[in-house]
C-alpha cells in the first residue's frame, strides 16, 4: 500500500519511507513501527501491543519503545511537542492522528464484472480470455455468484411465477451475506427460458460460481434438484434434494431459499479457502489472504492463530475499506482468551471488540461485525447484549452458520436450552461439514444432558469429540456429558485425555468457558466433576 499524509509518503510494497519526494533512510524496526501505527489509527494502540507486534514479546524496556517513536517521529517531521501527527496517550499507547490518502503502491490491471450480456460480441463468448478475466476478478470483495432462474420438467403449468420468486429470495439471501456479489436478477432472468450449460452462462456473466438446477411438481409435492457449479472447472461442488409439500407456499419458498444461500455461501467458502491454499504466498490479494486466514482459524491450534493473524493484517493493509478480516482478527483474539493462550486476556478481549467495532464502523450491517462482537459481549459476561447482537447478525443474514451456532450457544449459557437447540440444529442443517461441527455437537450435548436426555447427549458429545480440530475445551465437555450420563468408565477417559493436555483443568475453568447462568445447570456440571474426582 501507499499511505501519504503531510508531505509524506510511505510504501510498504518497496520497504521506503519519502518526505517531500526524499527517500529518509530508516532502521527496519522504526519502519515496521510507523507502518503499524498508520494501519491502527482508528484507535489507541497500546504499549503492550507495540512490543509484541515490533519486537515479537521479546522484553525490551519502555525506553527502547520511546527511542523509536522518537526516531519515528524525526523521519515524517514531527515532535514530542506539536504531536501533530503521532499523539502520546498518558499512560496507554499511542495514535497516529494525521490524515492518511490510501492508494495501492503500484497500479493493479482490473476488469469490471459487466453483467448485461451480448450473446454477439466476440469478446464475451465463452472460453475467451476476456470472460475467464470476469469470471476470476472482484476477489478483494468476495467471488460473483450468479443464482438462475430454475429449470423445470413435467408440467408446471401456473408455477412460474413460485419459482421466480424462489430465484429471488436465493438472490437476496445470499446478497445478505456481504461478501457475495451476487449478480441482479435482470441479468440472470435472461436465461429463464434458455437451453443454456450453466458454466458457459457463468461466462457470459462474469461469475465465479453458478447455482442451477430443476423443479418438478407432483400434485401438492415439489421437488427441487439444486447444485452449486464453478464456472472454472465445470464441476459440481455441491448438489441437494429438496422434497416440500407446497401446503404454505410462502413459508416453503422461504425455507428452501435460507437453506439454499446458507448450503451455497458455507460451500463458496471452503472453496475459496482451499483455492486460497493454492496460490503462491507472494500473490495473494486481500480477499485471497483472508481466506489463508480462515483455513488457519479453524484448525483451532495456537500456532494457528499467529499465522491466521498475519494474513488477516495483510488482508487488511490491501484493502483497509474491507470489513470482513477485521471480523476474522476479532475470532483470533477471542479464542485466545477463551482458550487462555494469553497471559493478557483482558488485553485480548478488547483487542477482540475494538475489531468488531471497526467491522461494523466500516459496515454497520455486516452479519460477521455483529456477531464477532456478540462473542465479545460472552466474555464480558454481558449475555444480555450478547444475544441481542447475534440476533441482529442472524436477522440481517437468517443463513448465517457462525451468528446461528454462536446464538445458540449464548442461549444455552442463559438456560434456553430448546431454542438454543433449534439454533444449533440450523446451523447444522445447512451446513452438515462446517469446520465448526464440533461446536454444533457440544452445545447440543450439554443442551440434552441439562435437559436430562443423557444418552443422546453423548452421542452428541463423542461426535463433537472425535472432530480432528477440536478444543481441549470439547474433552471437557464429553467428559461432564458421560459422568452425568452414568457412563463413568468413558468419561474418565475424556478427562484423562483432557488432563494430559491441561494437567491443571478443573470445574473452575469449565464453568468460566462456558459460565451457565441457572444455578441448577452449573450444579449439575460440578456434581459430574466431583464425581470424576472421586470427590
Amino acid at each position: 500500500m501507499l499511505y501519504r499524509f503531510a508531505n509524506c509518503a510511505l510504501d510498504t510494497n518497496a520497504v521506503e519511507l519519502r518526505r517531500d519526494g526524499a527517500v529518509v533512510a530508516l532502521e527496519p524496526q522504526v519502519f515496521a513501527l510507523l507502518t503499524y501505527l498508520i494501519e491502527q489509527r482508528h484507535r489507541v494502540v497500546p504499549k503492550a501491543e507495540l512490543f509484541d507486534e515490533i519486537w515479537a514479546g521479546r522484553f525490551v524496556s519502555d525506553s527502547a519503545l520511546s527511542s523509536r517513536i522518537k526516531s519515528v517521529r524525526a523521519a515524517i517531521g514531527d515532535d514530542g511537542t506539536s504531536q501533530s501527527l503521532i499523539r502520546t496517550v498518558h499512560k496507554t499507547g499511542f495514535r497516529f492522528v494525521g490524515a492518511v490518502e490510501i492508494s495501492r503502491a503500484e497500479p493493479e490491471i482490473t476488469a469490471e464484472v459487466g453483467p448485461e450480456i451480448s450473446q454477439t460480441a466476440p469478446d464475451a463468448r465463452p472460453g475467451t480470455m476476456q470472460a475467464d478475466q470476469q469470471a476470476s476478478r472482484r476477489p478483494d470483495t468476495g467471488p460473483v455468484i450468479a443464482v438462475l432462474p430454475f429449470g423445470t420438467e413435467g408440467d408446471c403449468a401456473g408455477r412460474h411465477i413460485f419459482l421466480d420468486g424462489l430465484t429471488q429470495d436465493i438472490i437476496t439471501a445470499l446478497g445478505r451475506t456481504r461478501w457475495l456479489s451476487v449478480i441482479a436478477r435482470g441479468s440472470v432472468f435472461r436465461f429463464r427460458n434458455a437451453d443454456q450449460d450453466p458454466t458457459e452462462a457463468g461466462r457470459l456473466l462474469g461469475a465465479r460460481y453458478v447455482v442451477c438446477g430443476t423443479a418438478r411438481f407432483d400434485g401438492p409435492k415439489l421437488q427441487l434438484q439444486t447444485s452449486l457449479v464453478e464456472v472454472s472447472s465445470g464441476l459440481e461442488i455441491w448438489v441437494e434434494h429438496y422434497d416440500r409439500p407446497l401446503e404454505s407456499v410462502f413459508e416453503i419458498q422461504s425455507d428452501i431459499a435460507n437453506s439454499v444461500a446458507g448450503a451455497v455461501a458455507s460451500e463458496v467458502e471452503t472453496a475459496e479457502r482451499q483455492r486460497a491454499l493454492l496460490m503462491p504466498l507472494e500473490s495473494l490479494d486481500a480477499w485471497e489472504a483472508y481466506h489463508r486466514g480462515c483455513w488457519h482459524m479453524y484448525r483451532f491450534q495456537p500456532v494457528n492463530y499467529d499465522h491466521a493473524e498475519r494474513f488477516f493484517r495483510r488482508s487488511v493493509n490491501l484493502e483497509p475499506a474491507v470489513p470482513h478480516a477485521h471480523a476474522g482478527l476479532s475470532f483470533v483474539h477471542w479464542q485466545r482468551a477463551f482458550l487462555g493462550l494469553t497471559a493478557d486476556r483482558d488485553g485480548a478481549i478488547a483487542q477482540a471488540r475494538d475489531h468488531a467495532q471497526h467491522c461494523l464502523e466500516l459496515d454497520p450491517r455486516d452479519p460477521k461485525g455483529h456477531w464477532a462482537l456478540g462473542r465479545v459481549f460472552v466474555l464480558q459476561g454481558d449475555f444480555r447484549q450478547s444475544i441481542d447482537e447475534l440476533q441482529r447478525a442472524v436477522d440481517l443474514n437468517p443463513s448465517s452458520i457462525m451468528g446461528l451456532y454462536s446464538l445458540g450457544r449464548s442461549l444455552m449459557l442463559i438456560g434456553d436450552l430448546e431454542a438454543s437447540n433449534a439454533m444449533v440444529d440450523t446451523a447444522r442443517r445447512l451446513s452438515p461439514f462446517d469446520p465448526m461441527v464440533f461446536g454444533f455437537a457440544s452445545v447440543k450435548a450439554q443442551n440434552l444432558a441439562l435437559l436430562g436426555r443423557t444418552s443422546e447427549a453423548i452421542d452428541y458429545a463423542d461426535l463433537a469429540a472425535r472432530q480432528p480440530n477440536a478444543h481441549f475445551h470439547i474433552l471437557a465437555v464429553a467428559a461432564v456429558c458421560h459422568a452425568l450420563a452414568g457412563e463413568e468408565h468413558a468419561a474418565r477417559e475424556y478427562l484423562y485425555r483432557l488432563l494430559r493436555i491441561k494437567p491443571r483443568y478443573d470445574v473452575g475453568r469449565f464453568l468460566r468457558a462456558f459460565p451457565l447462568q441457572r444455578e441448577e445447570h452449573a450444579a449439575a456440571v460440578r456434581d459430574a466433576f466431583a464425581l470424576l474426582q472421586g470427590a
